[in-house]
């Protein structure tokens, strides 16, 4: 595996162009697959690390909870939903986590982008701070229940 300084060498000579006009296979592919794992890590589809995949899945779930549980209802008349009516809103959102979570096997930082997409997701829709952490933490709990995930 090479680092950064070697790609460098062995791309660029001291002229700053291309040492040999083109750099060698290896340097290429190595290249390359940096270039997937940023795309993964900043929601592209072609790494299979799977992020965009999490950043959907955080997307699905807040699209689910606005539709059930709009937010002016959250904010303005909170004692008028029930418990069950929240309980259930959120049991289906976890039900989608764990559905993706066996076909992929959501591993600790796929978990950690997960609940840091959610939480942003949902108070950039305007829920009350409160609803947030306790959705978050009940994703984490869930989670946790279904295995290691490695």
């Amino acid at each position: 595996m090479w680092g950064l300084h070697d790609v460098h060498d062995r791309m660029v000579g001291s002229s700053g162009s291309f040492a040999s006009g083109t750099p060698d296979r290896g340097v290429q592919q190595w290249v390359m697959m940096m270039i997937n794992i940023a795309r993964g890590m900043f929601g592209g589809k072609k790494s299979s690390l799977g992020f965009g995949v999490v950043k959907e899945l955080a997307q699905r779930m807040s699209e689910h909870v606005s539709k059930t549980l709009p937010v002016k209802v959250m904010i303005n008349n909170r004692g008028q939903l029930s418990a069950n009516r929240i309980a259930r809103t959120l049991e289906q959102c976890y039900a989608m986590v764990l559905e993706v979570h066996q076909q992929r096997k959501l591993g600790y930082l796929r978990r950690v982008v997960l609940a840091s997409d959610l939480r942003w997701e949902l108070q950039e829709m305007g829920y009350p701070r409160d609803f947030v952490n306790l959705t978050v933490e009940g994703l984490i709990v869930e989670l946790s229940k279904s295995g290691s995930g490695t």
